[in-house]
């Protein structure tokens, strides 16, 4: 009786050992730590609103109802005199992607100009002593996207500002040109009539551009921007190139708000027509700003 009773206490036991023993698969897990997901990278907006003192050049060739008219210098129309008007520019920037638009306008009206020589521009002619009138308004705006192809950030100092970051960036968009020109003749002496005494043209011209920008910060202080396009496009009798430079010096006193002045140079060469239809514009326009830069 002894030994059955032992055999049957062994095989309580070991009953109890089995049912409490689990697989170590069955065996609940340590909990893992949590994953923390990275903050999406938010948007940063940029307005520069800007004051130059910029004035157009160059020469002008009107189109003509009758025989075609010659080039005349937009300083002997007094239409050269630079002033101050508004440059604005607003970008979008995310990580290595940046879009913007920019434009400036120019506007000078009832200018007068007594000529030197004699010339016809357009359909009106003009002898040595005869006073022209002109009005000239040009509008021009780009519209950009940009990704940042090179980047340098340099170690910090003591108060945690990198000493110098540099990024290049690679360009591409769109530029308009809008040019409003109108030249009357002032002529005293009767004329015959049917005598043109008007010349006028308004244009709009569309062309894509390429450049690069360099980004120059130093203690995310001082920075220096430069950026330069080209663009064209031609169809038929009508085409349109250009070239610009912008470079600008940056001062902030704080990292949302910055000072800046700079040099602005914008050249092209606008054409339509043929004949005494071709109305052409080859100059620029150009000169210094001056404004801020808010970033929130």
């Amino acid at each position: 009786m002894l030994k059955i009773a032992s055999l049957a206490a062994s095989f309580i036991a070991s009953s109890a050992i089995a049912q409490n023993a689990q697989p170590a698969a069955d065996m609940p897990e340590p909990d893992a730590p949590p994953v923390i997901e990275p903050l999406a990278q938010n948007w940063t907006i940029r307005i520069e609103p800007y004051v130059g003192y910029i004035g157009p050049s160059g020469d002008l060739r009107l189109p003509s109802s009758t025989t075609r008219g010659g080039e005349i210098k937009l300083d002997s129309l007094n239409l050269d005199s630079p002033r101050l008007l508004p440059i604005g520019r607003i970008q979008a920037h995310r990580g290595k992607w940046r879009f913007g638009f920019n434009g400036l306008g120019f506007d000078a009206s009832d200018r007068g100009a007594v000529q030197t020589g004699p010339g016809q521009i357009g359909a009106v002619g003009f002898a040595a002593g005869d006073r022209l009138a002109s009005d000239l308004s040009y509008q021009t705006f780009d519209i950009l996207a940009s990704y940042r192809v090179i980047e340098h950030i340099s170690d910090t100092n003591d108060q945690g500002k990198a000493r110098v970051n540099v990024g290049i960036d690679v360009i591409a968009g769109l530029r308009f040109h809008q040019a409003d020109i109108e030249v009357r003749s002032l002529r005293p002496s009767p004329l015959t009539a049917g005598t043109p005494l008007l010349a006028s043209a308004n244009e709009v011209f569309a062309e894509p551009v390429v450049g690069a920008r360099l980004d120059l910060n130093i203690f995310e202080q001082f920075g220096m921007e430069v950026e330069s396009l080209v663009g064209g496009f031609g169809f038929g009798d009508r085409s349109s190139v250009s070239f610009s430079i912008d470079a600008g010096f940056v001062y902030r006193p704080t990292p949302p708000i910055g000072i800046k002045v700079g040099y602005r140079l914008l050249a092209f060469d606008l054409i339509d027509g043929d004949g005494a239809d071709e109305f052409n514009w080859a100059g620029s326009v150009a000169g210094l700003y001056f404004g801020a830069q808010f970033s929130f």
